[in-house]
């Protein structure tokens, strides 16, 4: 994997800002005092309902027009596949399958089709779902949007979550970032300290 730079991040805001929303920073109403703050980032509030979104959207516009032809590929349990499936709607790229296990919650399904995918359902569970997957998706000639495995494209699209938080509350000295696949956590982390080397 090339090195995940600061000015990865910086370029992926300029490249995704047409095509993401700055979502609010809100302050708890029921965490702190009068000594401590607590505020959540409310990327539940993207068109797509999830930060994924971002990360998408800049690996996508990174693709050469063959590529965009060809079309995307995810392998995911929803959130990501529902984020790559309206980032392919957004970008105009016709084809986008997403390939899920067949224990999905058919709410999560549904936002695929919902956004213009196409949800295959493959395997009884996330691992069976992401071995078929690539298989199916490396023989169709689809070029794999992965959310999480070393992908600087998505990463920084990821890290502009903490350009967001930064420069809606600069004063913040410590973020807290859940981890699935350590996508978001990366980009977060590089971008932060980046802005801030004391923070958190």
């Amino acid at each position: 994997m090339e090195k995940l730079t600061f000015q990865d991040v910086l370029d992926a805001r300029e490249a995704i800002r047409p095509y993401v929303r700055q979502t609010p920073l809100e302050q708890s109403f029921f965490l702190g005092d009068e000594e401590h703050q607590f505020f959540f980032k409310l990327e539940s509030l993207q068109r797509a309902r999830s930060f994924k979104i971002r990360g998408a959207v800049n690996k996508m516009l990174s693709l050469t027009e063959e590529e965009r032809q060809r079309g995307v590929g995810a392998v995911s349990s929803g959130n990501h596949g529902s984020s790559v499936a309206y980032a392919a709607q957004l970008l105009g790229i016709e084809r986008a399958e997403i390939i899920v296990p067949e224990c999905t919650p058919q709410s999560k399904i549904d936002k695929i089709r919902y956004f213009g995918g196409t949800a295959k359902l493959m395997g009884r569970n996330y691992d069976e779902a992401h071995a078929l997957g690539m298989e199916y998706i490396h023989a169709n000639g689809l070029t794999n949007i992965d959310s999480c495995h070393d992908d600087v494209k998505v990463y920084a699209g990821q890290g502009t979550v903490a350009l967001e938080i930064l420069e809606q509350q600069p004063d913040i000295d410590t973020i807290v970032v859940p981890i699935g696949g350590g996508g978001i956590a990366t980009g977060v982390a590089l971008a932060a300290k980046s802005v801030n080397p004391a923070i958190r």
